[in-house]
């Protein structure tokens, strides 16, 4: 009596022994590898779960991306921003300190503008006290030289071209001039004497002041 080997399937397992036994069929003993329906949903289940997840997560990160680009956006503004504040802080620095030199440049101007003044009055003071002494000085000589020597009228006359006449003007002219003068106050002196006109020669009118180089060698002509 023949016996035939049943042909084995790719599901059957190899032979357990090296004695030369068969392999058993798959189809004699249970499908233990087989997953079951219901836990075959329930992966699916959390596999769908898991690629909203990733879905949730792709989702998430390009958020953070674009947050990342904002946040750099706002970075580069703020160091723009702060680039400006900090040139008009170095204006306004420059602004105080044009403003400080300036301020200073002012005191120094007033203070110059003061002097100015304080000197201008001084010399004016003694300008004026300068031409009522000249003044002074000059009507006396005249005076006491011309009253006194009738000699010296004729030499000044013939010297200077002048009509004896006109220096007994001239000494007229002075002793008003001292009679005016006695009461006015310094200034008022001053000013009334360079008005005052003396008659020289024909058509030729010069003040006290003005005419002191005739007094000058007048003077010269007295002392001798």
């Amino acid at each position: 009596m023949t016996y035939k080997l049943p042909i084995p399937e790719r599901s059957m397992n190899k032979a357990s022994s090296s004695t030369g036994s068969p392999n058993i069929s798959s189809s004699n003993k249970p499908q233990t590898d087989e997953v079951p329906l219901t836990k075959k949903v329930s992966l699916e289940d959390e596999l769908n779960s898991l690629r909203l997840k990733l879905s949730d997560l792709e989702s998430v990160k390009a958020e953070r991306d674009k947050i990342s680009e904002q946040l750099q956006a706002s970075n580069e503004r703020c160091e723009n921003l702060q680039q400006k504040l900090d040139k008009i802080e170095q204006e306004q620095n420059a602004v105080q300190t044009l403003k400080s030199q300036f301020e200073e440049s002012l005191i120094q101007i007033n203070e110059i503008i003061s002097r100015l003044q304080h000197l201008e009055q001084n010399l004016q003071t003694e300008s004026e006290s300068f031409i009522v002494t000249l003044s002074l000085k000059l009507m006396e000589d005249l005076q006491g030289a011309l009253s006194e020597k009738s000699l010296l009228k004729n030499t000044l006359a013939k010297k200077f071209s002048i009509n004896i006449d006109k220096i007994d003007s001239a000494i007229k002219v002075s002793k008003e001039i001292s009679e005016s003068i006695t009461d006015m106050e310094q200034s008022e002196i001053a000013d009334y004497l360079k008005g005052f006109t003396i008659e020289v020669n024909q058509n030729e009118l010069v003040t006290l002041v003005d005419y002191d180089g005739y007094f000058k060698q007048l003077r010269e002509l007295i002392n001798g």
